[in-house]
């Protein structure tokens, strides 16, 4: 990497508790610690993380992009912000912010390096939002100019290749997972419910119905089990309506967005990931970060590429029985959960490391140069 102090500015639509979002901060400290200059550009200041990005040393520009009546007046803001700062990189994070930043680029006159990152699976993604074909339209117009594009994962550099990418334009790189200090794996206390944690959007593609019911599954196997869910979305009276029918509503709390991801992973025994499609499922490495154990669909295989099924991960079908029977099989074998654990946090310390994730985005900026 090179020592030459830098410009960079990060791109996002908004900051909510999001994964993405959760590793564009951590992205940002790292970028700061190795004595680079930062700004971070919002096309709408609002959201659960904006009081974490005041607190770094850093530019917090807020584009206004209260509507999208109000896109094209947020376009002329950070295309004026782009010529009168001047960044050396400029990496835009999401679609509405890869097609911003794209036609801010244009319109500043003033070529910086544009390092993309793409967090969704587009073509999975398109098809399940309003308009989708139209914005990945755009969004791929904005990848094709980019210098490079960074992508988290194997899956979605496949699928943008698919798209018309040329291969040696799209970098895998994995999202940054800090390690908290003092963190260790523990054992379930035999005489205490096993604590299982999911954490996601309530979309139904997520796959929370699925654990639900495996929590009631696991009641009648004799487990007694809780669920925590931090998280909203749609579907979250509809999921509170099947743990109730299910007789479990006292045994499945419904948190809400969580600020302190960390206390909530350290709260819990398990972490359960059901998701249909993750292009990367930054939840589940989180969750290894902080030593716990994890159960996942096959679906996460290709996203997080250290996983290993049996060593640091259990792997079931998605099927709530499976779940169910997975965590019974699991929780029997004393020390079994644990073990994991401590194999996933060594391997998720050394794939996800800030520090040289940060260094490898760097990087992908110096070759693009």
């Amino acid at each position: 990497m090179s020592p030459t102090r830098m410009r960079i500015s990060l791109v996002l639509p908004d900051l909510p508790v999001g994964g993405a979002e959760r590793a564009a901060l951590t992205l940002a400290r790292e970028f700061i610690l190795f004595g680079h200059e930062l700004a971070v550009c919002l096309l709408h200041t609002r959201g659960e993380l904006v009081s974490a990005a005041r607190t770094l040393p850093a530019r917090l520009c807020d584009l206004s992009m209260i509507s999208l009546l109000r896109a094209p007046a947020a376009i002329r803001r950070l295309a004026r912000f782009l010529a009168e700062w001047r960044p050396d990189v400029v990496y835009p994070i999401l679609w509405s912010a890869t097609v911003a930043a794209g036609s801010a680029a244009y319109a500043a006159r003033r070529h910086a390096r544009m390092i993309t990152v793409e967090h969704n699976l587009p073509s999975w993604y398109a098809p399940r939002v309003r308009y989708g074909s139209l914005k990945l339209r755009a969004v791929m117009c904005v990848h094709r100019r980019a210098d490079r594009v960074i992508v988290p994962s194997v899956l979605v550099r496949e699928d943008l290749i698919g798209l018309g990418l040329h291969p040696d334009r799209v970098v895998v790189i994995p999202n940054p997972v800090p390690v908290p200090q003092g963190v260790a794996p523990i054992d379930q206390e035999p005489s205490r419910p096993l604590v299982v944690a999911c954490a996601a959007r309530l979309f139904r593609h997520k796959g929370i119905d699925r654990v639900i019911r495996a929590i009631a599954i696991l009641q009648s196997m004799g487990v007694d089990a809780v669920l925590r869910v931090a998280g909203e979305g749609p579907r979250r009276a509809e999921l509170e309506a099947l743990a109730a029918d299910l007789g479990i509503a006292d045994r499945v709390l419904f948190l809400g967005w969580v600020r302190d991801m960390s206390s909530f992973y350290k709260e819990s025994h398990v972490v359960v990931h059901a998701a249909e499609s993750e292009s990367f499922g930054l939840v589940v490495a989180e969750a290894m970060a902080h030593g716990r154990p994890v159960v996942v669909t096959p679906a996460l295989l290709k996203s997080l590429s250290f996983l290993a099924p049996g060593e640091n991960a259990l792997i079931t079908s998605g099927a709530p029985e499976a779940i169910a029977r997975c965590l019974y099989e699991a929780v029997r074998t004393p020390g079994y959960l644990r073990g994991l654990a401590e194999r996933g946090l060594r391997d998720v310390a050394r794939v996800c490391d800030p520090r040289a994730v940060a260094q490898a985005y760097l990087e992908a900026a110096e070759v693009a140069g």
